[in-house]
């Protein structure tokens, strides 16, 4: 059977067969050019395969060569291609083609399909999902010496791709403007800036959405970018209405189109849905045992982006005590300065650390009631007083911010918005801000940090060019202030683990499945009926994740007629935004991890480090094995048992499923 081909050529070119990686090999780089140029030139938008003579290839690489020469070369570059991927070419005589029978995957090829024809006419969450595939320029930093007409061919390409791209940014913009989804708008906008950093009409479309989502701050800092890009690449000012809308936005002119705390938020998604009764803009009542609490001073101010959808939360009374004790209370001993929240998807820790800040922004200050003193019902909304704090700022990174926008954004609010440009090294920039920590205590949120880890590598590596948060969560845990740093994230930082164990002021919770009660609670919640027993099969099932047990319920209730019994006997359990989460979590890992998931997921059951290696067809160092575990832990994905390394139940699954689709078994 011909193994899947799957090209990734938006960006840094990557090749890859099955699960192996070909790219790369300076050997072979005009063998890669050709592989490039058939697959691309093959997509004509129609069912038929492109054929190109060897006449015109030969002309493409080596035109400038006597004729006999070029077809020389040209048969032994076909020779190697055919060694590199098999039968994905089809070499005749006289044509060569890229044979899209075969099982392939390209991302130009996805990306034009959806972005070429009538916007109109394409959905337009498919026309977003081709835009995300754009990861850089057409072969970004690929170049095949002397070969000049397959140079010029490339550069043709990447202007066609780049035009296309923005051409779906800017109409992907103004249709999430016109529905109200700020935060969507703002994301693609992002996008367009980075590809043309110099349109001040972007930049001013940018400054407005930030003013009506009422981050003020982000949208006069936006206005300092526009003004040093402009000064440094053209040596001029802003447009006069670029200007006007700057002091607009600084007089308060633009007025937020929602509230601040506690409405919707798609840079912050959640779990669960708001309780019946209660809008998303009801500040949810803090009450102890007495009754309603009341506070003679006003509740803090949450600002940056908005707190995500209010929710019930179930079955994390012990995260929301040790959340408290660390960063709240911590008598005898100093606050946490540094917290990690990380979990695979769909447990729950945006919902966590957003139930934890409404009540903290609610509560009434110190002295406040003791939580060992709260009950079940009370303790994700009471028992939290201010601890102190005189701001709390919440920064999502689902769409990547680079981390000079993050700062200057805090620094802009912590400053009661005087500064509006920072130093220019890093280091005095975390020093500046290091400085508003100690003389104010504030909390700051760094949601989703997962979104600036790098993909196809162990856990816990940076994006290029985010490395720089690295250094902020060592600078915030090391250094002396007076302020605390929440983080939710899928994997877990390298930095945090290492300095949890030198320090205690860095701490970290890893949210597992709930438990059977709390699990329960959910199914029931979502309108399911059965007896005990089938809840907890259900809860089982999927490991106690509150996202799939939702989508489960939900499922249950509207297409099997409240019949877990007929929902369980189905063979498609993991679906809809669950799988999507695990897609995701699957794309980010190394070869050698998705190998050792595979074999865990054929064999069901947990297997001892020491046979984990066994396993492998080509078994490696024991060095790889053991930091390919390691990187699994932290990515959530692996779990240890006292039999052993083994998968929770919704994992298991899912990795079942994708060997059934991917190998038939």
């Amino acid at each position: 059977m011909t193994e899947l081909l799957r090209l990734s050529l938006l960006g840094t070119p990557q090749i890859l067969v099955g699960e192996r990686t070909l790219s790369g090999a300076a050997s072979y780089k005009k063998t890669e050019a050709l592989l490039f140029y058939l697959a691309v030139t093959g997509y004509t938008g129609a069912a038929q395969t492109a054929q190109h003579t060897r006449d015109a290839i030969a002309a493409l690489f080596w035109g400038e060569q006597p004729d006999a020469q070029a077809r020389q070369s040209l048969r032994t570059l076909l020779s190697d291609l055919r060694r590199l991927v098999g039968d994905h070419v089809q070499i005749e005589r006289q044509t060569v083609a890229f044979d899209r029978s075969r099982p392939y995957w390209l991302d130009v090829e996805v990306l034009r399909r959806s972005l070429e024809p009538d916007p109109s006419s394409v959905d337009r969450t498919v026309r977003q999902a081709a835009v995300d595939l754009y990861q850089g320029e057409f072969l970004h930093g690929f170049q095949v010496r002397d070969a000049p007409p397959f140079e010029t061919w490339v550069v043709e390409q990447r202007e066609q791709i780049h035009t296309l791209v923005v051409n779906a940014l800017t109409g992907l913009v103004s249709e999430y403007t016109q529905s109200g989804d700020q935060a969507a708008a703002m994301a693609a906008n992002r996008r367009l800036l980075g590809l043309d950093p110099w349109s001040e009409p972007t930049h001013r479309q940018q400054m407005r959405l930030l003013a009506q989502t009422g981050d003020r701050a982000a949208a006069l800092a936006q206005y300092e970018t526009c003004r040093r890009v402009l000064a440094a690449e053209f040596g001029i000012e802003p447009l006069p209405e670029t200007t006007a809308l700057y002091e607009q936005i600084r007089a308060g002119e633009i007025s937020p189109l929602l509230s601040v705390i506690g409405h919707l938020s798609t840079d912050a998604r959640s779990d669960e849905q708001p309780e019946p009764g209660r809008t998303t803009n009801d500040p949810e009542p803090v009450t102890d045992d007495k009754g309603p609490m009341t506070s003679a001073s006003p509740p803090l101010q949450v600002t940056g982006h908005n707190l995500p959808l209010q929710a019930k939360l179930f079955g994390r009374q012990a995260e929301l005590a040790s959340l408290q004790k660390w960063v709240v209370e911590e008598a005898g001993a100093p606050r946490a300065r540094l917290v990690g929240i990380f979990g695979i998807g769909g447990q729950g820790k945006t919902t966590l650390i957003a139930t934890f800040v409404r009540a903290l922004a609610n509560a009434s200050p110190p002295p406040f009631p003791q939580l060992g003193k709260a009950t079940d019902s009370s303790v994700a909304r009471a028992a939290v007083g201010q601890g102190g704090f005189t701001r709390i700022i919440w920064q999502s990174l689902l769409n990547a911010p680079p981390l000079a926008e993050v700062l200057q954004g805090w620094v802009y609010v912590l400053s009661d918005q005087t500064v509006t440009s920072l130093p220019n090294s890093l280091d005095q920039q975390l020093r500046l801000l290091l400085d508003y920590l100690s003389h104010q205590r504030c909390l700051l949120i760094l949601d989703n940090l997962e979104s600036i880890l790098q993909g196809d590598e162990q856990s816990g590596a940076y994006r290029p060019g985010y490395e720089a948060y690295g250094q902020l969560l060592r600078h915030l845990a090391v250094g002396e202030h007076r302020s605390c740093l929440l983080v939710t994230s899928r994997e877990r930082p390298p930095e945090v683990t290492r300095l949890e164990e030198e320090t205690p002021v860095v701490r970290s919770i890893s949210l597992t499945g709930l438990p059977a009660d709390a699990g329960r609670q959910v199914l029931v919640g979502r309108g399911l009926t059965a007896n005990p027993a089938g809840l907890d099969a259900l809860v089982q099932h999927y490991s106690g994740n509150p996202l799939a047990l939702k989508l489960a319920a939900e499922t249950v209730h509207e297409i099997f007629d409240g019949d877990i019994g007929a929902f369980l006997q189905t063979e498609t359990l993991v679906f809809d935004d669950i799988r999507h989460v695990l897609d995701q979590q699957f794309a980010r890992l190394t070869p050698l991890e998705g190998e050792l998931m595979r074999w865990l997921a054929i064999l069901r059951e947990p297997v001892p480090f020491t046979g984990l290696r066994d396993l492998l067809a080509q078994p490696p160092a024991a060095r790889l094995v053991l930091e390919a575990v390691r990187s699994l832990q932290r990515r959530s994905l692996l779990e240890k048992f006292d039999e052993g390394f083994g998968l929770q139940n919704v994992v298991l699954e899912y990795t079942t499923d994708r060997l059934v689709e991917d190998f038939g078994f």
